[in-house]
């Protein structure tokens, strides 16, 4: 990224060198377009009311470039607040501070030449000094002009314009934007200590103005109602009713055969009616 500092402190040098020129002009005392005198063609000579009178041009001259360097130093002045304040560099681009240049290009050549093309007959060498001085200077300041409007073509400063959406941020930048962060946080904090302050003593004020007033007798506490009685237990289930379809076994057919099994239990088999004896093996 461009410095920015080179580009303000060439500007600054264009803007001397102007303001320099016009107090020169303004010492040497050739601006005054005062009327030259010269005699009539006819008539008598020593009559005053024949004179004609006529404008000095090399008054003009010195006129047009002090004028004409007012307007440059006037521009100058607007592009280095255009390079530096950060509000307006965000906004103009620096082609606009080549612009700028340019124009007061195109008021600083007349005033060379006009400059150039004045003379002072009254002077010793037909010329005034601090004229061929202002002169030489104009000069100067249209080479200073060209060279200044190069450096801005071939590195252009870093202006926020430039820079695009969401890009970084130059570190003054930061840090201003800090500054005014913080500055916003002591001021938040100042307000909510001064609404504490005043909560705090309307407060106590309040509590003051309780104080006074007698406070109304309590009423006596009531006793505690008793626990409310167990819910009671839930009922048996119900018997499920039998299927009439199935007979229902009898309690007495129940103990006969039990009985019954009893009774063999002890019974000896005779002799004779056992078992068969098993067949014998085929030879």
């Amino acid at each position: 990224m461009a410095c920015k500092a080179v580009h303000s402190h060439l500007l600054l040098g264009l803007m001397i060198l102007h303001a320099i020129i016009i107090e020169y002009l303004f010492v040497s005392d050739m601006y005054l377009l005062y009327p030259i005198k010269v005699p009539a063609s006819s008539g008598p000579k020593n009559a005053s009311s024949f004179e004609e009178p006529k404008l000095d041009l090399n008054g003009i001259k010195v006129v047009v470039g002090i004028g004409a360097h007012i307007v440059c130093l006037i521009s100058l002045i607007g592009a280095l607040l255009a390079n530096n304040i950060s509000a307006v560099a965000r906004i103009l681009p620096p082609i606009v501070v080549i612009v700028i240049l340019i124009f007061t290009l195109a008021f600083n050549v007349p005033a060379a030449i006009c400059l150039l093309l004045h003379e002072a007959p009254k002077h010793p060498g037909g010329f005034s000094r601090a004229v061929r001085f202002s002169m030489i200077l104009s000069f100067t300041t249209i080479a200073y002009s060209l060279l200044v409007i190069v450096v801005f073509c071939v590195c252009k400063p870093g202006h926020e314009s430039l820079r695009p959406v969401g890009g970084p941020i130059s570190s003054r930048q930061q840090q201003s934007r800090d500054g005014d962060e913080k500055r916003s946080k002591e001021q938040a904090e100042e307000k909510r200590s001064d609404e504490g302050k005043v909560k705090h003593s309307s407060g106590t004020s309040r509590t003051e103005n309780k104080g006074d007033v007698p406070s109304p007798a309590h009423p006596p506490a009531r006793e505690p109602a008793p626990p409310p009685p167990p819910p009671p237990p839930p009922p048996p289930p119900a018997p499920s009713a039998p299927d009439p379809t199935q007979a229902a076994p009898s309690p007495d057919g129940a103990d006969a055969k039990k009985e019954s099994d009893g009774l063999y239990e002890n019974l000896e088999v005779p002799q004779g009616f056992g078992a068969a004896p098993p067949p014998p093996p085929p030879p």
